[in-house]
């Protein structure tokens, strides 16, 4: 405990000096944690707007490992079967796949039987690999190749363009890949999935008699989660960890804490030092447990925009003795902010009419301002109307007229009959003319 105080207080005091020595503060997708990020690639999410707070080598390619079990685990919830009532079998040739090969392992027997649901917590809990062969075997009719093409086809729909699962269970293998962004995807995804956030943010879980145990219990790996665990982080809500001799540790993590939530994805993060020997420490979790304590020491909610405040005015027609509408917020504005930047800080851009005619309701919708912090949109809010504006008769009337006369068929209309009266009166006076002419010709006849 007193080496986390010690640490937490060195961050503290170091995020302070970041802040303190910063001239302009940009938004917060600008800023870098005060200390080294010892991953091949990461990526921090802010979940309530979906903002990449930080990222480092985000798009470059790394194995998924055990992270898989989140796809794994999306598929069987996604599948329409009765999670319960419906079993997958720990089959001769899964055991003969992960026979010796070092995989983590639920502890199925041959023949036995276990839920969907049971299985589900096996993978993302344990990072069972016969659970996730046992879920592909029974999701993916008796094939785990097209259970793993259905893992692909989902990651593709997801957004996860760079990602390729060749089992589903995770080994790593040539021709699996992933992203920290892609995992990133997957893991919003998951969230949303009913059913998901409760099994990966299950500590511990028993999962009863099968017909060949008392009871199977499994502990998760994430030790953020678990209570009295060394690396135990309150706040943290799930998701997944992962270890691999080559592909290193990896961790999707999510916490949330006053009313404030984060997803951090941590890739490749060492588990070995230079000479081969395993580090005691294990990075994932402490630099996961350091970049929530630099976020919430760091960034704050704050409101923005107060509900019915009067933001700006536009021009206004047909209304006697009044020639502007005042326009104010339809709702309260909240955003993450940085701690030392004040609301006051934030501009508009306005997307507004060059007029409103009237009538014109209070409440209706006049336009739309976007929020801006040091060039960074941070949303968008209604503008309304402040108030009820009757229409002049008069005034729309000779409106409408004056819209009338600057009408480009009207000027048409207008220089045509000009110009037919002028050749009118052309074709009147040389009529007349003719008929004067006529008339002298006879007279002279006469005479």
């Amino acid at each position: 405990m007193k080496k986390r105080f010690l640490r937490r207080l060195g961050l503290f005091f170091f995020a302070a000096c970041f802040l303190l020595g910063s001239l302009t503060v940009p938004a917060y997708g600008m800023y870098n944690p005060p200390f080294e990020i010892q991953a091949q690639s990461a990526i921090v999410v802010d979940l309530s707007s979906g903002e990449v707070v930080y990222e480092l080598n985000a798009d470059a390619p790394v194995q998924p490992a055990m992270l898989t079990g989140m796809m794994t685990t999306i598929l069987t919830l996604e599948s329409g079967m009765d999670l319960d009532n419906t079993t997958g079998t720990m089959k001769q040739y899964i055991q003969d796949t992960l026979y010796q090969s070092g995989a983590y392992l639920g502890g199925f027997l041959l023949n036995e039987e276990a839920s969907l649901r049971k299985l589900c917590y096996a993978v993302m809990l344990q990072s069972a690999c016969d659970a996730a062969m046992m879920i592909a075997d029974t999701v993916g009719d008796g094939s785990q190749a097209y259970f793993v093409e259905q893992m692909n086809k989902k990651a593709q729909e997801i957004g996860a363009q760079n990602t390729t699962f060749t089992t589903a269970y995770g080994r790593v293998e040539e021709g699996s890949t992933t992203t920290a962004r892609d995992m990133a995807a997957i893991a919003q995804y998951a969230m949303e999935v009913p059913g998901f956030l409760e099994i990966a943010g299950t500590a511990s879980y028993d999962g009863g008699p099968t017909n060949q145990h008392e009871t199977l219990y499994w502990n998760s790996q994430n030790s953020l989660l678990v209570p009295g665990h060394q690396y135990y982080y309150q706040g943290v809500t799930g998701l997944k960890s992962s270890f691999d001799t080559d592909a290193g540790r990896s961790l999707v993590a999510t916490c949330s804490s006053g009313g404030v939530s984060y997803l951090v994805v941590l890739m490749g993060v060492p588990a070995y030092d230079d000479n081969g020997e395993r580090l005691e420490e294990n990075l994932a979790f402490t630099q996961a447990a350091d970049l929530f304590d630099w976020l919430y020491s760091t960034f704050k909610i704050k409101t923005v925009v107060e509900q019915g405040k009067n933001i700006t005015e536009v021009p206004l027609k047909f209304c006697w003795g009044q020639d502007y509408l005042r326009l104010m917020s339809a709702e309260r504005f909240t955003a993450l902010m940085p701690v030392d930047v004040e609301a006051s800080s934030v501009t508009y851009r306005f997307h507004l009419p060059q007029a409103v005619a009237a009538p014109v309701e209070r409440g209706e919708v006049v336009g739309t301002a976007e929020l801006v912090l040091a060039n960074e949109v941070l949303g968008e809010i209604d503008l309304v109307a402040t108030e009820t504006v009757d229409r002049n008769l008069l005034l729309y009337a000779l409106g409408g007229l004056a819209s009338l006369y600057s009408h480009f068929w009207f000027k048409y209309a207008v220089v045509f009959l000009v110009l037919l009266g002028a050749f009118y009166t052309f074709v009147m006076v040389m009529r007349n003319k003719n008929k004067e002419r006529y008339r002298s010709v006879r007279h002279r006849k006469r005479l």
